[in-house]
C-alpha cells in the first residue's frame, strides 16, 4: 500500500488495525484526463496525536537530539526528498548555534494548532540533519514555541503555555466592550454548527463569513478594543482549525480534479486558516526554491510556468497547493469555495483556480500522472495576458537579487570583530541599503517606464506583492536568531522597527495600488507623489495649530512652580498666597493638559483621507503590540516606492504624549513656524 503523504506503511498492520495510516481503499482511476491526477485513496484514518502537557528536561533533550542515531533506519518519507535539503558539513567558520536558512525557514512555518501532520514532518526533517542542527532548533525555535520531544512516546509534542480554552478566551473580554462580547458569544454558539457539518461548501461558507464578520467589526480606533478583537480572531481560527483536522469524511462537490477530504481539509488548515494567522510572512514557494527540488516535474515545468503564470506555490502536509493568482485590490487569494470550485465553459473549456498536487506522486510519476498535471495547469485561470518578456525579466532579477545579496547577507553568522549590537546595527543599515538600491529604486524606475498595458500593472503589482511577502518573512526568520534574540534591547529595537517598515512597506503597496500601479504621464505621478506626504503635512499642521500655546502654557506653569517652591513670608501666611498660588499651578496644568490632550486626539483619530496614505500598524496589520504605543507608518521616497516607510509612534496614554517633541520630529518651531519647506512644495523629489 502506498502512503500518499509519508513513503510506504505496512500493510499487515493495517489489516490488524494497528497502524494509524491505514486507508480503508484504493482508487485507481485511469479512464479520463484528469483522473490520473486525483489521489489515490479516498478514505483515511489518520489523526494527528492530541498534545499532551511535558516538559522538556535535561535527559529528554539529549534523548531528543540523539534519536535519529539510536532508532531503526527507516525509509525516508517523500516529503523529506522533495528538498535538496542538505546540512552543512562542519565549518571551523560557522558558530555552533548556527541554523541554515532553508532549514530555519521550514521550522518557523510548522503550526501544531494549524498543521495536520506537523509530527511527521518534523520528525523527517530531524532525519536528515546533524545532531548538532536538532540540538540547535530544539533551542532556537521548538521550546520557546512550546514543541517538545517526548522521549517514552518518541513523538514530537505541543503544550499550550497559556491553555486557555475558546470559552475562557470569550469570557475573558471584558465587560465594557459589550457588543464584541456579544458577537464572540455567537461565534461561540456557532461552532457547534461547524462541528457537525460535514458538506465543504457549507464549512467554507461558515469559515469566510465568520471571519469577515470579525474583521468587520468596528473598533473606532480603540486599542485595546483591536487587541481583543485580534485575540479573539486567532483563538477562533486555532479552534477551528482544531475542528476541521478531526473531521473525518467531507461531502465535497464534484470536480474534474476529485479532490479527497485530507486534500480539502490540509488545504483548510494549512493554507487558509494559517494565511489568516501569519498574513504578509506566509510563505509560498518561488521559481528558485522550485528549482531545487528533485523532482523534473517540479524543478523543470512548474517553475517555468511559475515565472509567467505567477502561480502561489504552498508546500503542506502531503501535498503541493499552485493556486491562481487574483488581481483585485484586497482579494483574499486562498478562501476555500474559491479552491473547490471550478468552471466550464460553453466550449468546455475547464477552468481551475488551484490544485492539489500529492507529493506521494512524484517520485515515480506516470506518464498520465505528468499529462494530467500539465493539462490541469493548463486550465488555471491566470492573468498572463499579454505581458511582455521584459517585464518578466525585470521582475526574474528583482527575485534573483533577493535570493543572491539579501538572504546571505541576513542569514550569514554572525563572526564579531566588535560588539554584538555594532555588528547587528550595520547589518540591518547594510541590508536597508541594499534592498533600496537592488530592488525598491530600480521598481521606482522602472513604473514610470516599462510596463504599458493593465496586464503588466498587475502583474508588477503581484510580483511585488509576491516578493515583499518572501522578503517580510525571511527578515521575521531573521529575528529568531541567536544573535537577535540574545542581543541588546537597542539591538532587537532597530531590528523591529526594520521588520515593521517592511511590513508597512508591503501594506502601503495595497493602500496606494491606483496611485502606484497604473499608467501615468508625468504631471499624475507627481501628483501621485504629493500624496505621500499627505500624513507628515497632517501631522505639521497638528503641531503648528497647539505648539505655541502649549509652550505659552508649559512657560507659565515653569513659571508658577517656581513661585510654589519659593519659602513663605509673612505676608504669605496671613493673605494664604501659597494656596492660591496652588491653585493658579492647578489651573494652569489643567489649560497645558487641555492643549496637550486635544493635538494627541488629532493623531489618534485621523480623518479618512489621512488613513488612505497612512497605515496604521495596530490596525491595518497584525503587528498589534502591549497596547501602550500605536505607530504610523507613512510613504517615503520616489511616489513612496524608492524608499522604506517612516514611522512615528504615539503613545496610548495622552500624558505620555510629548507635543514640543512631535513638533520638532515634523519642523515646527516652539513659535509655531517650519524649520524648513514642507514637504509637498517640490515636486521634483
Amino acid at each position: 500500500m502506498v502512503f500518499p503523504f509519508y513513503g510506504s506503511i505496512d500493510t499487515d498492520a493495517c489489516t490488524e488495525g494497528k497502524s494509524a495510516g491505514c486507508f480503508d481503499s484504493i482508487i485507481f482511476e485511469n479512464d479520463s484526463i484528469l483522473h490520473p491526477f486525483a489521489p489515490i485513496c479516498n478514505k483515511s484514518s489518520l489523526h494527528i496525536v492530541k498534545a499532551m502537557n511535558f516538559m522538556l528536561n535535561y535527559n529528554e533533550l539529549n534523548d531528543f537530539i540523539r534519536m535519529s542515531g539510536d532508532a531503526p533506519p527507516k525509509k525516508i518519507s517523500v516529503e523529506s526528498r522533495l528538498y535538496n535539503m542538505r546540512s552543512n558539513k562542519h565549518n571551523t567558520a560557522l558558530p555552533p548555534d548556527y541554523i541554515p536558512y532553508q532549514l530555519r525557514t521550514r521550522i518557523t512555518q510548522i503550526d501544531p494548532k494549524l498543521d495536520v501532520f506537523w509530527q511527521q514532518h518534523l520528525h523527517e526533517i530531524f532525519t536528515r540533519i546533524t545532531p548538532q542542527e536538532r540540538k540547535n532548533i530544539a533551542e532556537q525555535l521548538l521550546t520557546p514555541n512550546n514543541i517538545f520531544w517526548n522521549s517514552d512516546k518518541k513523538v514530537f509534542e505541543y503544550r499550550d503555555s497559556l491553555n486557555l480554552s475558546f470559552s475562557q478566551i470569550c469570557a475573558n473580554i471584558p465587560a465594557k466592550f459589550k457588543n464584541f462580547k456579544s458577537m464572540a458569544k455567537k461565534v461561540q454558539a456557532s461552532l457547534e454548527d461547524l462541528d457537525i457539518e460535514r458538506d465543504a461548501l457549507k464549512i467554507a461558507d461558515y469559515l469566510e463569513q465568520t471571519l469577515h464578520t470579525i474583521a468587520e467589526f468596528d473598533t473606532e480606533d480603540d486599542l485595546e478594543l483591536q487587541i481583543q478583537k485580534q485575540r479573539f480572531r486567532r483563538a477562533f481560527i486555532y479552534v477551528a482549525g482544531d475542528i476541521i483536522r478531526h473531521k473525518r469524511e467531507l461531502i465535497l462537490p464534484e470536480t474534474a480534479r476529485k479532490l479527497s477530504s485530507d486534500e480539502v481539509k490540509v488545504f483548510i488548515n494549512e493554507v487558509f486558516l494559517k494565511y489568516q494567522v501569519l498574513g504578509y510572512w506566509f510563505k509560498t514557494m518561488r521559481q528558485r526554491q522550485l528549482k531545487e527540488f528533485h523532482q523534473p516535474l517540479i524543478r523543470e515545468y512548474l517553475a517555468s510556468v511559475q515565472k509567467s503564470l505567477q502561480l502561489e506555490v504552498v508546500p503542506a502536509s502531503g501535498y503541493i497547493f499552485i493556486i491562481a493568482p487574483m488581481a483585485e485590490y484586497s482579494a483574499d487569494l486562498f478562501t476555500i469555495r474559491r479552491f473547490l470550485l471550478e468552471d466550464l465553459l460553453f466550449d468546455r473549456t475547464l477552468l481551475l483556480n488551484g490544485i492539489a498536487l500529492p507529493t506521494a506522486n512524484l517520485d515515480n510519476p506516470t506518464p498520465a500522472f505528468e499529462d494530467a498535471f500539465k493539462r490541469q495547469i493548463q486550465c488555471i485561470v491566470t492573468l498572463e495576458g499579454m505581458v511582455r518578456p521584459t517585464v518578466m525579466d525585470f521582475v526574474e532579477k528583482l527575485n534573483d537579487y533577493h535570493e543572491d545579496h539579501l538572504l546571505p547577507l541576513l542569514f550569514g553568522p554572525f563572526i564579531l570583530k566588535e560588539s554584538l549590537e555594532n555588528e547587528i546595527t550595520n547589518r540591518l543599515k547594510k541590508y536597508e541599503q541594499r534592498l533600496c538600491y537592488g530592488i525598491l529604486e530600480p521598481l521606482a524606475q522602472t513604473m514610470r517606464r516599462l510596463p504599458n498595458s493593465p496586464e503588466e500593472f498587475d502583474y508588477l503589482y503581484i510580483s511585488m506583492r509576491q516578493l515583499m511577502g518572501s522578503i517580510v518573512s525571511t527578515f521575521q526568520d531573521f529575528q529568531t536568531q541567536p544573535a537577535i534574540a540574545n542581543s541588546p534591547a537597542s539591538a532587537k529595537r532597530q531590528a523591529a522597527i526594520l521588520f515593521a517598515q517592511l511590513v508597512a512597506y508591503t501594506a502601503l503597496l495595497e493602500k496606494r495600488r491606483s496611485d502606484i500601479f497604473a499608467k501615468m504621464d508625468d504631471y499624475e505621478w507627481k501628483e501621485n507623489h504629493k500624496k505621500t506626504y499627505t500624513w507628515i503635512n497632517y501631522a505639521r499642521s497638528v503641531a503648528k495649530k497647539y505648539i505655541k500655546d502649549y509652550v505659552q502654557r508649559h512657560d507659565a506653569v515653569v513659571k508658577q512652580e517656581a513661585l510654589v517652591k519659593k519659602p513663605e513670608n509673612f505676608f504669605d501666611k496671613i493673605f494664604k498666597n501659597k494656596k492660591k498660588q496652588i491653585d493658579a499651578l492647578n489651573e494652569k496644568k489643567k489649560a497645558l493638559r487641555k492643549i496637550q490632550y486635544a493635538a494627541h486626539m488629532k493623531l489618534l483619530y485621523l480623518p479618512d483621507e489621512i488613513k488612505a496614505q497612512t497605515v496604521n500598524m495596530e490596525f491595518d496589520t497584525q503587528m498589534v503590540g502591549d497596547g501602550t504605543m500605536r505607530t504610523y507608518a507613512f510613504p517615503s521616497g520616489d511616489n513612496g516606492i524608492s524608499a522604506l516607510p517612516s514611522t512615528f509612534s504615539l503613545p496610548e496614554n495622552r500624558l505620555q504624549f510629548d507635543l514640543r517633541a512631535f513638533a520638532r520630529q515634523f519642523g515646527i518651531s516652539p513659535d509655531g513656524k517650519s524649520s524648513g519647506r514642507d514637504d509637498d512644495e517640490d515636486d521634483d523629489e
